[in-house]
């Protein structure tokens, strides 16, 4: 399973008790789709840079989970159908593992190349 961060944006008229259970809520979604909820980080209310469905205040949820590609499109469609939730964004997160590994492929791919344009050029 691959880890996703997923922020969303709560309008900020609604009670703190009803985010809680907003989250709980979109928690379930992934537990139920053999997912794990590692990290709940509630960012706290802040205004909006603009207005969005009239509202200026927003309050922001972050969630670091890590789900199968159902989990996540089930989030999502529960966070476009709920009418509280203004604004939503989810990102696979690359663990610092990941990168190195890519950057070690892109360095054997140039050392490969380097490889072959020396052969060439010797007429090897």
């Amino acid at each position: 399973m691959k880890v996703y961060e997923s922020i969303f944006i709560v309008d900020g008229r609604v009670p703190d008790d009803e985010v809680d259970k907003l989250i709980e809520r979109f928690k379930q979604i992934i537990l139920t789709h053999k997912g794990e909820v590692i990290k709940v980080e509630k960012l706290g209310k802040r205004e909006l840079a603009y207005k969005i469905k009239g509202v200026e205040v927003g309050n922001y949820v972050c969630l670091e989970i890590s789900s199968g590609a159902e989990g996540i499109a089930e989030l999502e469609r529960n966070y476009k159908i709920t009418d509280s939730v203004l604004r939503h964004l989810t990102v696979k997160k690359v663990i610092p593992k990941q990168i190195k590994e890519k950057e070690r492929k892109k360095e054997k791919k140039i050392d490969s190349s380097v490889v072959k344009e020396e052969q060439s050029s010797s007429g090897i």
